[in-house]
């Protein structure tokens, strides 16, 4: 398997936090560049033009914030049972693939503190504190996550594609050694991704591990509402080609460890990356 350097020098702390605030803003003003154009043609004046980048981003984000609201009902809706379906569910393949390249990251580390990205009723947070790590979930239900903490285990509500990583007992610049996202991003809109995935490359160490699960969408990517858990609620769920995917992580400052599939005809399309320090290069070696 071919292994990666980087080159360069490190940035000092404020540098760093510099360098993230001005990709975040890029990843948040992406989705609606489209707000410069008009089927009449380009706006006249950089008034005008900011004044539909605003109406255009309010707009983006109201939609966003209301799939993320259903999803939500959707899950706190049968948390009790969604949680009892999934908690023998074997994903033993994912951990490891988080875990063994942080191994070989850090070999002298042997306490990790890790992120789980939708934790749900913790099933996973306890097998990493079993292994010795320092875990702490999030979850945008907070029925699932009353859950998680019943069972002891560290857990916060957020709304993915508002994590907040700065409040309460997350500090940044940068806390975790690795992020475990298993079958949860499918849940963020398009127009979110691209600043979850940079939210995230920023709250991970230079060479931390970011391992993520994705609905496949096989050769297309498409989005949109998936059947509900219950008849009133529904999910909003998107689907993502490999090549779509790998493109989108790298743009956020990852390079790619270890690709697979899982569950039945391949439907999730599993990844592990390594954060590429910042104002470094990546590099492959012989």
């Amino acid at each position: 398997k071919v292994r990666r350097r980087h080159t360069g020098r490190r940035l000092s702390t404020e540098r760093r936090m510099r360098w993230w605030s001005r990709r975040l803003l890029a990843a948040q003003t992406v989705t609606v560049a489209c707000a410069l154009r008009s089927p009449r043609g380009p706006c006249s004046s950089f008034g005008g033009r900011r004044r539909a980048t605003t109406t255009m981003r309010s707009s983006v984000e109201a939609d966003v914030a209301s799939k993320t609201a259903a999803t939500i009902r959707d899950y706190d809706a049968v948390a009790v049972h969604y949680d009892a379906g999934n908690r023998d569910h074997d994903v033993s393949q994912n951990v490891e693939a988080l875990l063994a390249p942080l191994r070989a990251a850090f070999p002298g580390q042997k306490r990790l503190r890790l992120l789980d990205l939708g934790c749900a009723g913790g099933r996973d947070l306890e097998t990493f504190a079993a292994l010795g790590h320092d875990a702490i979930g999030v979850d945008g239900s907070p029925e699932l996550v009353r859950l998680a903490r019943a069972r002891g285990c560290n857990a916060e509500v957020r709304d993915f594609v508002d994590l907040r990583l700065d409040e309460n007992n997350f500090v940044v610049p940068p806390l975790f050694d690795g992020v475990f996202a298993n079958a949860v991003l499918m849940h963020v809109p398009s127009d979110a991704i691209d600043r979850v995935l940079v939210e995230l490359r920023a709250a991970l160490r230079d060479d931390g591990v970011f391992f993520a699960s994705v609905a496949h969408g096989f050769d297309e990517d498409r989005e949109g509402w998936s059947g509900g858990r219950t008849p009133e609620t529904r999910s909003w769920c998107c689907f993502w080609s490999a090549t779509t995917w790998k493109r989108k992580v790298e743009a956020a400052g990852f390079e790619l460890l270890d690709e697979f599939y899982r569950g039945r005809g391949d439907a999730f399309y599993a990844t592990a990356w390594r954060a590429v320090p910042v104002g470094g290069e990546a590099k492959a070696a012989e």
